[in-house]
C-alpha cells in the first residue's frame, strides 16, 4: 500500500485532489478509448510529448509499447506527436509521426511552452493544458483516441516514489533498443566519441564543473576524435557548456529545431562512446547501444531513474549508463575510460 502523504496547507491538499481526479478521469477515458480502438480500428494519437528527453526515452515510449500491445493495437493505427524529428524513436509503436515544430513556428511554441511551465510550476506534463489541446487540434486528432503523457505519470508515480518494486515497472514498460537511424547529414570521423555536456540541476554552472568538462574532453581528444552534440539552440532550461577549440573536437554547427534530436541521434548511433551530463542524453546512449558516462556533481536526482536505466539496459542487452560524481577522486580517469572504451 502507498504510504500516506502529508500536505503543508489546504491548498496543497486541494491541488493533490485535483491531480488525482485528472489522473483517474484521463485513465478511465483512455482505457475505454483504447479498448474501442482495438475493436474498431479507430486512429490513436499519443502525446504531445513536450517534456524531458529522459522520461520520453526511458518511460513514455516503453510504456506506450506495452499499453498499445495489450490493447491489440497495431502501429499503423497510431500517430505520435513529439518534437525534434524523433519519428525513429517511436518505431514499432507509431507508424505516424507529427512534429510539434511543424504545427507551430518556433517563437509561438516557445511562448506557449513557457506559459505551460509557468502555470504548472513544472516542466512535467501532469495535466492536460491548452497547449496540448491546440496541438491535438492542429494535428487533426478530433476523431482519434488520445493518450496524453498524464497516463505515464498515473502508472509510474508509485515506482518513482519508491512505493512499487521493479516487477511493477517491468510489467508496465517494454524496453526495446532503438533501430539504427539513417545516416547523419554531416561528415563524421571514422571513429569518435560523442559529447553532450550541459549545465543542469545535477551539474550546475560552476568554474569547477566547467574545468572538469574541459579537462575530460582534452583527455579523450588525446586518444580519439570527439563530436560535440551541441545544437546552437536554446529550447529548454539547460545551457550548453563553453569548450576550448581543439583540432580533434568537432562541432555539428547550428541545428534546425525541427530535426535537432533526430540529427543528434544519427550521430550518436555511430559513436564509440558518449560523455554527457547525467540525464536524458545518457539514457538515449544506452538505447542506441553506446557506452555512456553521465556526469553529475550534485546528488539531487532520483536514484530510481538510474535503477530503471540499468533494468532497461539489461533487457535490451546494451551498456547501462555509468554515473560519475565529478567531485570524487579518480573521476576524470574513470569518465575518460568509460567514454572512450
Amino acid at each position: 500500500m502507498p504510504r500516506p502523504h502529508h500536505f503543508a496547507s489546504p491548498s496543497a491538499f486541494g491541488a493533490a485532489l485535483r491531480f488525482e481526479a485528472d489522473v483517474r478521469g484521463h485513465r478511465w477515458r483512455m482505457e475505454r478509448g483504447l479498448a474501442r480502438a482495438g475493436r474498431t480500428g479507430t486512429r490513436v494519437v499519443v502525446g504531445p510529448w513536450l517534456s524531458e528527453i529522459g522520461f520520453e526515452v526511458l518511460y513514455w515510449i516503453p510504456l506506450l509499447r506495452a499499453l498499445l500491445e495489450r490493447s491489440g493495437l497495431e502501429p499503423a493505427q497510431v500517430t505520435a506527436i513529439s518534437r525534434g524529428g524523433v519519428a525513429d524513436w517511436y518505431a514499432g509503436v507509431a507508424d505516424g509521426y507529427v512534429d510539434v515544430h511543424d504545427l507551430m513556428d518556433r517563437d509561438e511554441f516557445l511562448a506557449a511552452q513557457r506559459s505551460r511551465v509557468d502555470t504548472a510550476g513544472d516542466e512535467k506534463q501532469l495535466q492536460v493544458t491548452p497547449l496540448d489541446c491546440e496541438l491535438w487540434r492542429r494535428a487533426g486528432a478530433a476523431d482519434a483516441v488520445v493518450v496524453h503523457p498524464l497516463a505515464m505519470y498515473s502508472r509510474l508515480r508509485y515506482w518513482w516514489a519508491g512505493e512499487a518494486g521493479p516487477d511493477e515497472l517491468r510489467r508496465r514498460c517494454d524496453w526495446r533498443r532503438f533501430r539504427a537511424a539513417s545516416a547523419p547529414s554531416r561528415r563524421l570521423p571514422d571513429r569518435f566519441v560523442a559529447a553532450k555536456p550541459y549545465f543542469s540541476a545535477c551539474f550546475p554552472e560552476t568554474p569547477a564543473n566547467q574545468r572538469f568538462v574541459t579537462e575530460l574532453l582534452l583527455e579523450i581528444a588525446g586518444a580519439v576524435d570527439i563530436v560535440l552534440l551541441s545544437t546552437g539552440l536554446r529550447l529548454d532550461e539547460h545551457a550548453e557548456t563553453h569548450l576550448a577549440a581543439h583540432e580533434r573536437i568537432h562541432r555539428l554547427g547550428d541545428l534546425d529545431a525541427r530535426t535537432n534530436l533526430a540529427e543528434q541521434t544519427r550521430v550518436l548511433a555511430r559513436a564509440d562512446g558518449l560523455v554527457s551530463t547525467y540525464g536524458g542524453p545518457a539514457y538515449l546512449g544506452s538505447f542506441l547501444g553506446v557506452p555512456t558516462v553521465g556526469l553529475a556533481s550534485v546528488a539531487n536526482h532520483n536514484p530510481r531513474h538510474l535503477e530503471a536505466a540499468r533494468m532497461a539496459a539489461a533487457r535490451m542487452g546494451t551498456p547501462a549508463p555509468a554515473l560519475v560524481d565529478v567531485d570524487q577522486a579518480g573521476a576524470l580517469a574513470r569518465a575518460a575510460q568509460v567514454a572512450a572504451v
